[in-house]
């Protein structure tokens, strides 16, 4: 059972990825089209070849051609001039994120970043987002967030919304 469900949520989140990547196609009529549009896609993605996640996949990889050239950013430099200014345990989560970014082809960062209102959260991914914005990688980074309020304040999506859960 758990088989196969991890094999139709990978194939309905190629679909999305591969929509995604996609330039959306404009609406035949207003009105319910793009909800029955929605769940034909995710029909349709049940059935999903390979090929169309490996194009996808190639389009977010991080070894990027000449042509979408990638800017060094030193990030001791850009914590400096950061305003306003990171505290000690806003800098070490940063370092940690913004350091994995370097690495050539590494495994994905998943890194919780938690703490009671106030301590800086979203100023912590705020710095990350500029920090991609400066050396053109902004298509590495997702901000997602479990509510909608903290999801607005790092103006990302929230965890059902990019998952595509509950609809």
């Amino acid at each position: 059972m758990e088989q196969i469900w991890k094999r139709t949520y990978e194939d309905r989140r190629a679909q999305w990825k591969l929509k995604a990547s996609e330039k959306p196609e404009p609406s035949p009529s207003p009105g319910n089209s793009k909800k029955s549009n929605y769940r034909s896609g995710i029909r349709e993605g049940i059935n999903q070849n390979s090929q169309a996640r490996l194009h996808w996949e190639a389009g977010i990889r991080s070894d990027v051609s000449g042509s979408d050239q990638t800017l060094d950013v030193n990030i001791d430099a850009f914590i400096s001039c950061y305003e306003p200014a990171l505290n000690i345990e806003q800098e070490r989560a940063f370092r940690i994120a913004a350091g994995h970014s370097l690495t050539p082809n590494g495994l994905p960062l998943r890194m919780y970043l938690g703490g009671p209102g106030g301590t800086g959260k979203s100023h912590v991914i705020n710095a990350l987002k500029s920090f991609f914005e400066a050396r053109k990688q902004a298509r590495r980074f997702c901000m997602c967030s479990y509510t909608g309020i903290a999801s607005r304040n790092i103006t990302g999506m929230t965890l059902h919304s990019a998952l595509c859960l509950g609809q």
